[in-house]
C-alpha cells in the first residue's frame, strides 16, 4: 500500500509542477505590411508565425472620422500598438498585430469601421474594412 500511495503523490506532483510551467512569449520574427484598398472592402493576406502585421487604412479626414476596431481574434493576433497616424498628408492610419497562432487552413479576420470622430462604438459606422489573413 504504501507503495501506492507514493505513485499517487508522485502523480499529483507531476501534474501540479506541469500545470505552472509557462509558455515562451512569441516575440516579433519579420514584418509584413498590408495596404487595405480604399475600394475593395474585403482583402485577403498571408504572413508568417511571429509577423509584426502593419495594416494600413485607407487614407480619411482624421479630424471628423476615426477608424476603430470591430473584431479580431485575439488566440491569433496580438495587437502591438494603438492606431498611428499617417506618415504623409495622403496616407492613411496604421496598426500593428504579431501573428502569434498558426493553424493549418485557418483563416483569421480582423474588421475594422469608420465612425465619426469622438463617437461612441454604437454609432453607424460610415465605412468598414475586413482583413482576413492566413497565419503559416
Amino acid at each position: 500500500m504504501p507503495r501506492a500511495a507514493l505513485l499517487v503523490a508522485l502523480a499529483l506532483a507531476c501534474v501540479h509542477l506541469g500545470c505552472r510551467s509557462r509558455t515562451t512569449p512569441v516575440q516579433p520574427q519579420g514584418d509584413a505590411s498590408v495596404v487595405l484598398s480604399t475600394t475593395a472592402k474585403r482583402t485577403t493576406h498571408t504572413v508568417k508565425f511571429a509577423n509584426r502585421v502593419t495594416i494600413t487604412l485607407p487614407p480619411v479626414d482624421l479630424s471628423a472620422h476615426e477608424w476603430q476596431i470591430a473584431s479580431h481574434d485575439t488566440r491569433y493576433l496580438r495587437q502591438m500598438t494603438t492606431f498611428l497616424p499617417p506618415q504623409t498628408p495622403e496616407g492613411g492610419a496604421t496598426i500593428a498585430f504579431l501573428a502569434v497562432n498558426s493553424t493549418p487552413g485557418r483563416v483569421t479576420r480582423v474588421r475594422f469601421v469608420l465612425l465619426p470622430a469622438g463617437m461612441a462604438r454604437e454609432a453607424t459606422p460610415i465605412d468598414a474594412r475586413e482583413l482576413l489573413l492566413a497565419i503559416q
